[in-house]
């Protein structure tokens, strides 16, 4: 169960539950539960769905599994509602170690092995990286970063896999660090920054050790059940291009993450319902939340994070008359609003709640179906990352289409086309990855080269001024 679809067995009385944490069934008694990647509770994007499932569900027995850094801060809690905790320790099944060398990217990538992951942070590099390493080595290269639809990054997964076909390498995106199960011997950083939505800065060590701990992971279930006791399958390595950069994994890979000192709490619809009684009729509900969050009292355990995208879907939504309930739950609908596109989707979704009428898919002119009637064949080399990015954004589209599909399904009434057309625009950015070019290289290797320079000016400046002509330039190239 995702907040887009909803597979539901019938005619079965009983069966396991596997959802996302934003659609746990809170009202549910359960015997067990479990929740991975615990350490997210504290995530300023989506940590509030973790603390929600972790203080709403009743289960008689619930399964923490994360970080070491959360032990403290989950104690704490269980002590606050009388709950009893139980930590267990694992170590890692494979060991991991650091690489002592970085490896040599001037070999032309000879050096790779099947196997190898190399991690970037960027779209561009990625798929710099993917049609480079396919040329030099003659081999296929699989590609997977957020913005792919989850099938296609499972798609994706599952040719690099699979021992019996030519995906020998995988290029990536930190989107490996979590839901995908992946054989990968060595993980390689590309770069050790990443831009994180508002400048460029150096992976931090929970980041890191997350990415770099896919390496010696190689084998899935069905393979689990072959023994192998070989000593090269027992370690796995986590190197660089870079030398800069292998310092970095090397400084970081063991190092202990700070520990969380507090989760992030997002208020209840009710709580917002009942704030927003105290203003005048009308008044904006991103004033609504500003207030909130500016008034809001909370134990140090706890922290409310409004994201900044929040306030700009409330702002985006703002001129159409809707209920404040409305409104909210229309502030967790997944938009991805660095896509200008996704904002005029937004305005027609919320223009059809409004009327609650006309919502059928082909009766909204915002959601482009057209981009489908572009021959991916065609497209000419310089327009093919613009092709990719369209139909990147009609996906964005279509999801969102379908999340709304399920809370208001007397507006939003083509669900099955929705789920046809979704299958097809998966099926066409498959295809648009399997044609892009390589950009050039020397651009590519300066744009890098300045990444890794404003990150280390970032850091520099909470302690010192920095030559803002430097940053400047810099920022430039590196955008």
């Amino acid at each position: 169960m995702t907040g887009e679809e909803q597979r539901i067995p019938e005619n079965v009385d009983d069966y396991y539950i596997s959802c996302t944490v934003e659609m746990a069934p809170l009202g549910k008694p359960v015997d067990v539960a479990v929740i991975d990647e615990i350490q997210m509770i504290s995530d300023t994007d989506r940590g509030s769905g973790w603390t929600t499932a972790f203080m709403g569900l009743q289960a008689k027995e619930l399964h923490l599994c994360g970080e070491e850094r959360t032990v403290d801060i989950i104690k704490s809690l269980c002590e606050s509602i009388g709950d009893k905790c139980v930590v267990h320790r694992y170590n890692r099944l494979t060991p991991l170690k650091a690489a002592s060398m970085p490896l040599d990217k001037q070999n032309n990538f000879s050096d790779l092995q099947k196997g190898d992951c190399i991690v970037a942070f960027s779209r561009m590099d990625l798929h710099n990286l993917k049609n480079t390493i396919e040329e030099a080595t003659g081999k296929r290269c699989a590609i997977i970063y957020g913005n792919l639809p989850p099938e296609v990054r499972a798609q994706q997964a599952a040719q690099f896999n699979d021992p019996d076909n030519d995906y020998d390498f995988l290029v990536a995106s930190d989107a490996i660090g979590m839901g995908l199960n992946l054989e990968i011997k060595r993980v390689i950083f590309h770069t050790t920054t990443k831009h994180d939505g508002y400048s460029w800065r150096q992976l931090t060590v929970s980041e890191l050790r997350q990415i770099g701990g896919r390496a010696g992971r190689f084998k899935t279930a069905r393979q689990g059940m072959i023994n192998d006791d070989s000593a090269e399958n027992k370690v796995g390595i986590v190197t660089a291009l870079e030398e800069d950069d292998l310092k970095v994994v090397q400084a970081n890979l063991w190092k202990d993450a700070p520990p969380i000192k507090e989760v992030s709490v997002f208020p209840p619809v009710s709580v917002i319902e009942q704030f927003s009684q105290y203003f005048p009729v009308n008044t904006p509900l991103d004033f609504v939340l500003l207030r909130l969050n500016e008034l809001a009292s909370l134990s140090s355990r706890f922290r409310i994070y409004i994201k900044d995208e929040l306030f700009k879907v409330a702002s985006i939504i703002q001129p159409f008359p809707m209920s404040i309930h409305d409104r909210c739950v229309l502030l967790t609908a997944p938009a991805y609003l660095r896509d200008p596109q996704m904002h005029k989707v937004l305005r027609g979704v919320a223009r059809c709640i409004s009327e609650m009428n006309n919502g059928h898919l082909l009766q909204m002119p915002e959601i482009l179906i057209s981009t489908l009637d572009i021959n991916p064949d065609e497209v000419p080399e310089s327009s093919q990352t613009d092709y990719l990015r369209a139909l990147e954004s009609l996906h964005g589209s279509v999801v969102l289409y379908l999340w709304v599909s399920y809370r208001f399904p007397s507006v939003f009434t083509s669900q099955k086309l929705a789920f046809e057309l979704r299958r097809r625009v998966q099926a066409r950015i498959n295809k648009a990855l399997e044609i892009m070019k390589p950009k050039d290289q020397e651009f590519l290797e300066r744009r890098r080269m300045n990444q890794r320079t404003l990150a280390r000016i970032r850091e520099q400046e909470t302690s010192s001024l920095v030559d803002k002509v430097e940053l400047e330039e810099v920022e430039s190239v590196a955008a």
